[in-house]
């Protein structure tokens, strides 16, 4: 039998780790952990490895197939190794791919603003 599963994987930073999938009526849950191992500090450009916790975040993602996509990421936080430095705890962020408090993924902002334009009257 053919094995008709769709990989993902390689749609995402290679520093999310794809955990689970769940589907629903309504969308796709996508169900990561991160997997980096240090954080560049945004203020001062520090790099750190120590990490001070954990939390979970929910991004939405470009549609699959007609279902919305929810990315629900296990996320770290890291301090900022320089004393020097006004910020002292580090939100990661996964390059071009969520900023530091990115509600969605930074092509799906794309594809929303690109849409917009497309669409309005004056166009």
């Amino acid at each position: 039998m053919k094995d008709t599963a769709i990989e993902i994987q390689h749609l995402y930073p290679e520093e999310l780790k794809i955990v689970d999938i769940e589907e629903t009526e309504e969308k796709y849950i996508v169900r990561m952990k991160s997997i980096s191992r240090r954080c560049v500090c945004s203020a001062c450009g520090t790099e750190s490895p120590h990490v001070h916790g954990t939390y979970r975040r929910r991004v939405q993602d470009l549609p699959i197939l007609g279902k919305g996509v929810e990315l629900q990421i296990r996320a770290k936080e890291y301090w900022c190794d320089n004393p020097l430095c006004s910020v002292t705890t580090l939100a990661e962020t996964y390059g071009d791919f969520i900023g530091y408090y990115g509600r969605m993924t930074d092509r799906l902002e794309t594809f929303i603003c690109t849409l917009a334009l497309e669409t309005n009257c004056e166009g």
